[in-house]
Order: structure tokens, then C-alpha cells, then sequence
């Protein structure tokens, strides 16, 4: 008989952390806050946050993969 998940539970078995697929998103994320450029209404003030917050996220991710992997190296 198969296993079964609970719901809602994700298998995160699939997910690979890449460094420099992280690093490609924050590259996205800094090309379109130079689009934005100074923002002049209340969406681009709250892309610009949301992206600005997109990008810290994501260079925490990578610096804690890459203290990961010099640690085990």
C-alpha cells in the first residue's frame, strides 16, 4: 500500500538551490528596479519595494548556499 501526504504538505525532495540560478534572479530583480527608476505613483512605490525585498531574500539564499558548501568543501 502507497503512502499518502498529508494535504498541503509539499515534498520539497525536488528543489536544487542554484547558487547562480539565484544569482540570475537578482540580476532580473535589479534590471527591473533600474526600468522603475525613481517611482511617480503608488504601484511603482510598492513594486519597487517588493522587488527591493525580492532581492534581499534571494542574496540571504545564496550566501547561506555558499557558506553551506565552502563549509562541506
Amino acid at each position: 500500500m502507497s503512502e499518502k501526504k498529508k494535504p498541503g504538505v509539499a515534498d520539497a525532495s525536488w528543489v536544487r538551490l542554484n547558487p547562480a540560478a539565484l544569482e540570475a534572479d537578482v540580476a532580473f530583480f535589479e534590471a527591473r528596479l533600474e526600468l522603475v527608476g525613481e517611482p511617480s505613483t503608488a504601484y511603482e512605490v510598492a513594486q519597487r519595494k517588493a522587488y527591493l525585498a525580492l532581492c534581499d531574500s534571494l542574496q540571504e539564499m545564496i550566501d547561506r548556499l555558499r557558506g553551506d558548501s565552502e563549509r562541506a568543501g
